[in-house]
C-alpha cells in the first residue's frame, strides 16, 4: 500500500465515481509517481484545455485521514481539499451532514446538507475558494477505481 504524501507540488484532483463513495482523489504533479493517466481540463493562460497527467489514484478512505492532517507548505489543492475535508468532518459531527433517507438508496443517493442560510453562504464560499485543480477530470473520460 502506497504511503499518501503531499508535496509543495502534489495537486489533486476529485475524480468521481458511480456509487460516489467510490470516487479517488487523483494526486499528481511534481513528484508524484503517478500509474495511471487521466484526463483534465485545466486553465492554460486565459482558457481551458484538455490536458493528460500521470496520476497515483487514492480511495477517499485513505486520503480523508491524510488530509485532516496536512500542514506545512502545502499547494492550492491540498490545502482546498484539507479544507473541504475538515469541514466535512465537522459537519458530520454536528449532525449537519445526513445519510440517504433509506438502505434502498445507500448507493445511489447522496447524504444531504440541511440548508440555512448560513450554511449556503458557506458552502458558496467554500466553492469559490476552490482551485480549478481540484475538480477538472474531463466528461469524457472517468478514471475507474483502483
Amino acid at each position: 500500500m502506497r504511503v499518501v504524501e503531499f508535496g509543495t507540488g502534489t495537486q489533486a484532483t476529485f475524480v468521481p465515481s458511480d456509487p460516489p463513495r467510490d470516487g479517488v482523489l487523483a494526486l499528481w504533479g511534481d513528484g508524484v509517481a503517478g500509474d495511471t493517466a487521466i484526463e483534465l481540463v485545466l486553465p492554460v493562460g486565459k482558457v481551458f484545455r484538455r490536458t493528460k497527467v500521470d496520476a497515483a489514484l487514492v480511495p477517499l478512505s485513505r486520503a480523508i485521514p491524510r488530509l485532516l492532517t496536512a500542514d506545512g507548505d502545502l499547494s492550492p489543492a491540498i490545502a482546498a481539499w484539507s479544507a473541504v475535508a475538515e469541514a466535512g468532518v465537522n459537519l458530520i459531527a454536528r449532525g449537519r451532514l445526513l445519510p440517504p433517507s433509506s438502505l434502498r438508496t445507500l448507493d445511489s443517493a447522496p447524504g444531504s446538507w440541511p440548508s440555512s442560510r448560513r450554511s449556503v453562504a458557506r458552502r458558496s464560499s467554500i466553492e469559490h475558494a476552490l482551485p480549478p485543480a481540484i475538480s477538472a477530470p474531463s466528461r469524457s473520460r472517468s478514471a475507474s477505481s483502483p
